[in-house]
């Protein structure tokens, strides 16, 4: 990963850190920028993928502040403090896994994978504008400055729908929320989240939006 990460082709690099080991994932992160400072390769797009407000604000400012408290070469800190880090919204379900799962697949593959991880079908991932965006694209990544207002459609209409079913599954004693949208009729909790959808959506909404939050539940 290191002869990699300080390779001329490389320019974009992708940050997800655990909430339980900021700061060892910072100095780790400070040390291979300061290896590929150190040999002269240009500054490459830091993108964080963390479910964080402004994630790409937020991770400049914490890897300069690190720097800074390590007291590195001034020079390098004045590089990072160039890097372009654009905020990005990533919205991607990752359903619990199984045994019944990892069985199917198995037999569906004819591997047995204990950690096993699968994905709903919809996704969305949203960057603002950088130097790699034309990359990007190709990988059907939505260049945008809204990034805010797709965060605030994640957590209004998908997040926020998803909750409000979850408290109906409670309360009619369902365990799952594809039971919820069954009750009092499919059509009924649709016209609820479309209703929901309509009143609260940010201005970057769709209909392709509304449908993928009513097919995904």
């Amino acid at each position: 990963m290191v002869s990699l990460l300080h390779t001329f082709f490389i320019n974009i690099f992708f940050f997800t850190y655990f909430y339980n080991a900021f700061a060892y994932h910072f100095d780790c992160n400070l040390d291979l920028l300061f290896l590929r400072f150190s040999r002269g390769l240009r500054a490459p797009t830091l993108i964080s993928c963390d479910n964080l407000t402004e994630n790409g604000a937020v991770l400049k400012r914490a890897l300069e502040e690190s720097a800074r408290a390590r007291e590195l070469d001034r020079d390098f800190q004045t590089w990072v403090h160039s890097l372009a880090a654009p905020n990005s919204m990533v919205d991607r379900i990752v359903p619990a896994i199984t045994p019944v799962a990892i069985a199917q697949f198995e037999r569906d593959f004819g591997y047995y994978d204990p950690s096993l991880i699968s994905t709903e079908p919809f996704k969305q991932w949203v960057v603002q504008p950088h130097p790699g965006t034309p990359e990007l694209a190709k990988f059907g990544v939505e260049i945008s400055e809204q990034v805010l207002q797709f965060e605030q459609l994640k957590l209004r209409i998908f997040n926020g729908a998803h909750s409000t079913n979850a408290y109906f599954s409670q309360l009619s004693g369902l365990e799952f929320v594809y039971q919820a949208m069954a009750i009092p009729s499919p059509e009924a909790r649709s016209g609820f989240l479309v209703y929901k959808y309509t009143l609260l959506a940010p201005p970057v909404a769709s209909a392709t939006n509304r449908a993928a939050m009513v097919s995904t539940f």
